[in-house]
């Protein structure tokens, strides 16, 4: 019967992360002024060209980031790792400007 208690603790997690994310994508909505296209990629988690950083923290999350500063402002590698595959994610100023996915040679 113990094991019955962990399910229900697990499924309240689920619950309360669930709806921490909905907040979150509810307020990065408010906060931009998204076209119908990019609300729609970004509720089914997609990137795009131009995407607000918040936003894609939102869809992905922060992962881990190699960070550049120069003179024309910040530029970040965002890494993540899915299973074997890695995906690679690249901000200018704040805008996601490209991405890249797959294994490491």
């Amino acid at each position: 019967m113990a094991w019955v208690g962990i399910i229900l603790v697990i499924v309240a997690i689920v619950v309360l992360v669930s709806r921490l994310n909905k907040k979150e994508r509810e307020k990065i909505l408010a906060k931009y002024n998204f076209t119908p296209e990019q609300k729609e990629m970004f509720l089914s988690k997609k990137l795009w060209v131009g995407m607000p950083i918040d936003a894609l923290y939102a869809v992905l999350g922060e992962g881990q980031q190699n960070k550049t500063q120069t003179a024309g402002g910040e530029h970040i590698q965002h890494i993540y790792k899915y299973e074997t595959e890695y995906h690679y994610v690249y901000t200018d100023k704040g805008i996601v400007s490209s991405w890249q996915n797959g294994k490491p040679e």
